[in-house]
């Protein structure tokens, strides 16, 4: 008479036990992974803006688009356009907001260059997963559901096309051969969603002045420590940061204008924000 093998239910609990463990020990590397894929797919996305917004300029006489993003004006020269919302300022939630920031973005005068809107998003944005199914937002009314990127308020991106000043004072940029070692002046940026003060119209402000030791605008850093830049060269690179009040400010722990410490991250912003009047 033969005897049934199988497993014994200790067999079956040591078994699941090493499973489980396997797992524990692989779950860390897969999400370490995860983000590491997540920050090239940015860097690519990022590189072919830079890419576009240079090119751009040089199909129009040397003059770089205009990188503030209006509510009820649409200039065509506007990088992207905003597609007014019920409810603005800010938008309404849900899928018409996502179907018109689309729109927005086709009509954009970089969109000819890029040709795909998934440039203008980048996979690690926590905004766009938290909200983009929401018929509505609670307190927070001006976030974007799919845009990550925005423009230095000096490359051409003051209060309306023609400024010449920004909305600090500083120098606007109008034409690439203004930019002195455009392979240090960065353009596009991640901004935070979720800080405070956080929204993604308008462009991003910074005072260039390195005897202010605050941030104007938050940044995100949505790739562990670090945030994807693009550059007037056309290049794009991942930043690290170092003070832990940086990603305070993405996390909104504190505020855009509170004191920091201007070594390192800010500073380093500051000498990269654009050239000084």
């Amino acid at each position: 008479m033969s005897k049934k093998s199988g497993f014994t239910l200790i067999e079956l609990l040591v078994v699941i036990a090493i499973i489980a463990l396997l797992l524990a020990i692989l779950m860390p590397s897969l999400k370490i992974a995860k983000k590491l894929a997540q920050a090239v797919v940015c860097s690519a996305h990022t590189k072919q803006l830079s890419l576009a917004w240079r090119v751009y300029a040089e199909d129009n006489s040397d003059k770089i688009c205009y990188g503030n993003v209006l509510l009820g004006s649409t200039p065509a020269e506007q990088w992207v356009q905003r597609m007014a919302q019920p409810g603005d300022p800010g938008y309404v939630s849900g899928t018409e907001a996502l179907e018109r920031e689309i729109i927005g973005i086709q009509q954009g005068a970089l969109f000819t260059y890029t040709e795909s809107e998934k440039v203008y998003h980048c996979p690690a944005d926590p905004a766009y997963k938290k909200f983009r199914g929401m018929s509505t937002l609670p307190s927070e009314t001006k976030r974007s559901p799919f845009r990550g990127f925005t423009i230095a308020g000096g490359m051409n991106a003051g209060p309306s096309p023609g400024s010449t000043v920004g909305y600090k004072g500083e120098k606007i940029i109008k034409k690439i051969g203004q930019i002195v070692n455009a392979g240090e002046k960065y353009v596009f940026l991640e901004e935070a969603e979720e800080g405070k003060g956080g929204h993604n119209w308008g462009s991003w402000i910074l005072d260039s002045n390195l005897a202010v030791d605050s941030w104007h605008d938050p940044i995100s850093v949505w790739h562990g420590d670090s945030s994807v830049m693009g550059f007037a060269d056309g290049h794009a690179e991942t930043h690290k940061w170092r003070n832990d009040s940086t990603k305070d400010l993405a996390n909104g722990i504190i505020g855009p204008g509170q004191i920091v410490d201007p070594d390192d991250d800010l500073e380093w912003m500051q000498r990269r924000y654009i050239p000084k009047n």
